[in-house]
């Protein structure tokens, strides 16, 4: 299954696409002088309409953070305008799951969500702790939530915070380290062929992710942007059913 790729824009470019699509929130610069991390819209733009253009609707965001406003825009922007489709379909699932383990962040980014109002979108918090995957050292949240996402933002957890086991000391709490989330690995069977997950730098979770998987995926760098896809065969007629949206 190709996967369709947002066009290159300049600044000025971006900064009309947000206002064309009703995100005047992200290019003015008043919402953010009182805070130490700005959006980058390049990244933001690219997320955005990624989900728009590939049309994913069923999505799990792991972290959270100014992506989550965007991601909440555009899954609500697919809803609004094949909701009929998908009400009629029932292969098709609508969902936007945002899994963290910042309460700190969570409340943030509820915040800031309300401009979107997006009634399917749904925060999570879970802990994070030390574990183990094919002999590795890894992170796993503790209550990961029950879904089948079709597309995945890999921007979390943040390697700092993890809880201890007590089965080993190693713990990757520390600046020399880099954040390795396991969880993908671990409900990988479950998913649809034409699966897509997305991350923003992490690559050395990535190369983890991409060592450790037992499925057909395909990977294309952009910049600092990983974007992998699940190739496999579809598993049946849901799954192809599936795929027809995507394609239409």
């Amino acid at each position: 299954m190709k996967i369709k790729i947002p066009k290159k824009l300049n600044k000025t470019q971006i900064n009309i696409y947000f206002k064309k699509v009703g995100l005047d929130y992200l290019i003015n610069q008043k919402n953010f002088n009182s805070e130490l991390l700005k959006p980058d819209l390049n990244d933001l733009y690219f997320l955005h309409n990624f989900i728009i253009v590939n049309k994913r609707i069923n999505i799990l965001e792991i972290g959270t953070g100014y992506s989550s406003l965007v991601i909440s825009h555009a899954h609500k922007m697919l809803i609004e305008k094949y909701g009929k489709k998908i009400k009629n379909n029932i292969y098709l699932t609508a969902n936007y799951t945002i899994l963290d383990n910042s309460k700190k962040y969570i409340n943030i980014s509820k915040k800031r969500n309300k401009l979107i109002n997006n009634p399917l979108q749904n925060f999570k918090f879970s802990q994070v702790q030390m574990t183990e995957f094919n002999g590795r050292y890894c992170t796993k949240f503790i209550n990961f939530p029950k879904v089948n996402p079709e597309f995945i933002y890999l921007d979390g957890p943040s390697q700092y915070g993890v809880k201890n086991n007590n089965k080993f000391s190693f713990n990757i709490d520390s600046k020399d380290l880099m954040p390795m989330s396991s969880d993908i690995l671990k409900i990988e069977n479950f998913f649809s062929s034409g699966t897509i997950i997305i991350s923003d730098g992490r690559r050395a979770n990535i190369n983890f992710l991409m060592n450790n998987f037992q499925r057909n995926w395909k990977i294309k760098n952009i910049e600092d942007r990983s974007i992998l896809i699940l190739v496999d065969e579809p598993l049946g007629k849901k799954n192809k059913k599936k795929l027809e949206f995507y394609k239409f």
